[in-house]
């Protein structure tokens, strides 16, 4: 799953050639816009639409690189989040996701039952080259109005029922995490 105003941006190629199953794009104009709760809004109801149980995010997860992205998609979707992820698999019986992090200089094995959205490294050039699949994978592609999503709910606040932060009309751009913070634990005003 990528989200993007792009049609096509780089990143689903990437995924095509590397054999997922199945490929879906998010796309429309109101993204470009977005900030990292209305982005993470906007794929939490994405795989909610898709019926997803995972999903793994980049460990930086947005343009500035703070990993507010994948967090977001959590908090909107009430998901658990796992950062660090370094292996996962699916415990069929169970109906759990089993993973391995590190923590505290350990190796730690933990289950989680979905929804859960995992962050993972990227992998280290000194890996070698990612393989490739024989067949490229058709790219699904949605936007907001399949999701019955109004570009105006994704700005900063707009689900009441769980909203981390004011209702503040408009998008506002934050020179620091200080900045952040202070505008999280302003009162919230009402709409």
């Amino acid at each position: 799953l990528s989200a993007s105003h792009q049609p096509r941006p780089a990143v689903l190629d990437l995924l095509t050639r590397l054999g997922a199953k199945r490929v879906v794009h998010l796309c429309d104009p109101a993204l470009e816009a977005a900030d990292s709760f209305g982005l993470g809004m906007a794929l939490a109801t994405t795989l909610r639409h898709l019926r997803a149980d995972v999903a793994f995010a980049g460990s930086a997860g947005d343009t500035h690189g703070l990993g507010l992205v994948p967090a977001a998609v959590a908090h909107h979707w009430n998901a658990n989040i796992l950062s660090g992820v370094e292996e996962a698999d699916w415990d069929s019986a169970a109906g759990e996701l089993l993973t391995a992090t590190r923590a505290g200089g350990k190796r730690l094995r933990l289950a989680w039952k979905p929804p859960v959205v995992l962050t993972v490294f990227a992998p280290k050039a000194a890996e070698g080259e990612l393989p490739t699949a024989s067949a490229e994978t058709p790219v699904e592609t949605l936007d907001l109005a399949k999701l019955a999503l109004k570009p105006n709910q994704l700005d900063f606040g707009y689900d009441g029922h769980s909203s981390t932060g004011p209702a503040t009309g408009r998008s506002e751009a934050m020179n620091s995490i200080d900045e952040l913070v202070t505008c999280w634990l302003s009162p919230v005003k009402p709409r």
